[in-house]
């Protein structure tokens, strides 16, 4: 949980400082990917 925490914070300000035509990758374990692809949707979502 901790470590979903850090992630959320660290996309949210990730979001705020790209550009528009900005791209952005995530990288990782496969065992987090679905709860950080829910994340990624609600902060990335407009």
């Amino acid at each position: 949980m901790p470590y979903l925490v850090s992630m959320t914070l660290r996309v949210a300000e990730t979001h705020r400082v790209l550009k528009p035509i900005g791209s952005f990758y995530l990288y990782c374990d496969p065992s987090a990917s679905h709860y950080l692809k829910i994340i990624l949707d609600v902060i990335f979502t407009d």
